[in-house]
């Protein structure tokens, strides 16, 4: 056969057994090759080698390998490729070398002074890739301080008198601000604290003529409103006496 592997011929010569060509040309001329077919011409082809799967401490690297025809760039099942001694390695040690130990750097405050926040450090490997990736060491953690907190204050209410020294009130909290929640004032104390109530109607309240008001005890508080021509009056408790 004319070649070691895949299609090839087998030749041989015909000629007149006269020696002259024209004496055989009432007769058909057996044919001078016949094709022959051999194993496929099989040959490993290998890929690029992956990277180590550590970086020390002993990993190994894979590649892709395929057996084909050379000659029709086509797969071929592998066993057209074996060879004792010459087939080539699939997988392959690396990186034997002990690992080192990490290094790392103090954390860093806190990124808030209230709240959540987050501390950092650095980390780094004595030696470029001695240290093992899968025991990298924490390079950030997070931290919480003092809830972020201030005063919250409500409407304020309507004046309790029309005139003559009333008086609005609203309600003061300390929240959270990150959910709006109430805490313990003690957590505010450092944040000025809003006015609780305040004067409101200061302006004296109209005399009506005929009405003296005499009071029987010099009590400040007072709880008792009255109303005479749609104006209303505070009075003291207990109620006062009044002459016309």
């Amino acid at each position: 056969c004319s070649t070691t592997c895949g299609v090839g011929a087998f030749w041989r010569n015909v000629q007149c057994s006269t020696g002259n060509e024209t004496d055989c040309g009432h007769i058909r001329k057996p044919d001078p090759a016949r094709r022959c077919h051999l194993r496929p011409c099989a040959h490993w082809r290998t890929g690029d080698w992956s990277k180590c799967s550590v970086n020390c401490g002993g990993g190994f690297m894979t590649r892709e390998i395929q057996c084909i025809d050379i000659r029709e760039n086509r797969p071929l099942r592998p066993f057209h490729c074996q060879s004792p001694g010459h087939n080539p390695l699939q997988n392959t040690s690396c990186n034997p070398e002990p690992c080192l130990s990490w290094l790392a750097k103090p954390w860093s405050e806190c990124s808030k002074t209230c709240g959540n926040g987050t501390r950092h450090r650095e980390v780094f490997c004595p030696k470029e890739n001695r240290c093992d990736l899968r025991k990298t060491p924490v390079v950030v953690i997070n931290c919480s301080l003092e809830p972020c907190v201030r005063w919250e204050a409500s409407n304020w209410t309507e004046c309790s008198s029309s005139c003559g020294e009333g008086v609005q009130q609203r309600s003061i909290r300390c929240v959270d601000t990150d959910n709006n929640r109430t805490v313990n004032n003690s957590l505010c104390e450092k944040e000025p604290k809003p006015q609780r109530s305040k004067e409101c109607n200061v302006h004296e309240c109209p005399k009506i003529p005929g009405l003296l008001i005499l009071p029987v005890h010099p009590i400040v508080q007072y709880d008792y409103r009255m109303s005479i021509n749609s104006i209303f009056f505070r009075l003291p408790c207990p109620l006062p006496i009044f002459r016309a």
